[in-house]
């Protein structure tokens, strides 16, 4: 089991400002033996605060537990308002033109076509190792492209290592460097692994 609930519970509270959400998302993935060809969203909820994150702590590790399924959120703040004005522009044009009437997929797409608030962007740098100075190689990577200083804003616990989250840097020139990492664009990291999933491994 991995429980980052405390931990990103403050850094939901460090990047709030008024009038933002954080994607949260259950999701059963692919690679976990769910049966799906994709991953099957379970769950879906725009957290507002730490407190609306905490309060939901016991419905989503039971929804994990229950469904073998991982929650994640997306750090990268984003605007209700404009949310909301996505949506609805979407929701028009499935009406008039596509006819799906999935409002569940429409929500999604509103929420991933809007840019971090102020635009301000988190990367997601997928870590699947635990040495420690291997790890501290990256970060020290990350940090020496451009632009210049601290980029490194947390280390998210994962079950096979970490998520660095990030600012924007460089990735050309960080490519260059063939550490044997992935770089997400505004993608969530993990808030809880089920001990459910840990027998199916």
């Amino acid at each position: 089991m991995v429980n980052n609930f405390a931990y990103i519970g403050q850094l939901v509270e460090q990047f709030q400002v008024e009038g933002v959400v954080f994607d949260l998302l259950i999701i059963q993935r692919k690679k976990d033996d769910a049966g799906h060809k994709a991953g099957k969203i379970i769950y879906r909820k725009l957290i507002s605060s730490k407190d609306s994150l905490l309060d939901r702590e016991f419905l989503i590790r039971t929804l994990c537990e229950h469904y073998k399924a991982r929650a994640y959120i997306n750090l990268t703040p984003k605007s209700k308002e404009s949310i909301t004005k996505n949506l609805s522009v979407k929701a028009v044009q499935d009406v008039a033109f596509t006819h799906n009437y999935e409002p569940e997929r429409l929500l999604g797409s509103a929420i991933g076509d809007t840019k971090g608030h102020n635009t301000f962007k988190l990367w997601v740098v997928d870590v699947d190792f635990t040495d420690e100075s291997r790890i501290q190689e990256v970060r020290d990577k990350i940090n020496s492209c451009k632009p210049s200083g601290n980029k490194i804003w947390a280390t998210v616990p994962t079950r096979h290592g970490v998520h660095l989250i990030t600012s924007p840097f460089d990735l050309q020139e960080f490519n260059k460097s063939g550490l044997d990492v992935e770089v997400k664009k505004d993608n969530p990291t993990l808030l809880y692994y089920p001990d459910s999933l840990e027998c199916m491994q």
